[in-house]
């Protein structure tokens, strides 16, 4: 619990299960470039984590590998192909987040409950949202969805700006009605027809 470094200059490929879990002052980490994964619940808890160099080297990055941990931005390798369950998830200090094409899913709440969470950028090559993979990211606002997405799962934005809450599950919530909120898609695309009627978007006429 007082480990705040880790320099790694060894030949490995893969950072493996719970090897840094619930490191809470841990702030500095140095990988070597033959690192292809990392793997569940690896930096899970890190709370003072608040930045990591995600190496291009890196393929896989597993479930809950960084859920709760510190970090601040993410720009995800060209290498990874998905995003898993819960990989992000509760990074409350998170607030941009940038995916590439050759990311083809979102998986089920990879990135739920970043609180600070306010730009989304994902590339073209992505496939699927899946459920709740944005959800409870209160303060997202600005997001960027290619032509290429034929699927967004069952609450993967709700109690997000970009959508209305359902006050039947939590009638307390505040929703801030702020016509700040922009949604970057291609007309007749399956974003935009997404955002205009099953996520009831407040500014439809802010889809581009």
């Amino acid at each position: 619990t007082a480990l705040k470094k880790i320099v790694i200059e060894a030949n490995i490929d893969v950072i493996p299960e719970k090897a840094f879990y619930k490191c809470e002052k841990l702030e500095s980490v140095s990988l070597p470039p033959s690192i292809t994964k990392i793997g569940t619940f690896a930096f899970y808890d890190c709370t003072s984590l608040s930045e990591f160099d995600f190496l291009t080297s890196i393929n896989a990055i597993e479930s809950c590998a960084f859920s709760y941990s510190g970090i601040t931005s993410i720009k995800i390798p060209d290498k990874v192909q998905s995003i898993s369950m819960s990989a992000f998830k509760f990074c409350s200090k998170l607030q941009k987040v940038e995916i590439p094409s050759s990311v083809k899913t979102v998986e089920n709440t990879a990135f739920e409950s970043c609180d600070q969470l306010q730009k989304v950028i994902l590339n073209e090559g992505l496939q699927e949202i899946q459920d709740e993979a944005f959800c409870n990211c209160h303060k997202l606002h600005d997001i960027t969805i290619p032509k290429s997405v034929s699927k967004i799962g069952a609450n993967a934005f709700n109690f997000s700006r970009l959508c209305r809450p359902d006050r039947r599950y939590n009638p307390f919530t505040v929703y801030d009605q702020n016509s700040n909120i922009v949604i970057h898609c291609y007309p007749g695309s399956f974003a935009q027809e997404f955002f205009r009627g099953k996520a009831k978007c407040v500014n439809a006429e802010s889809i581009i």
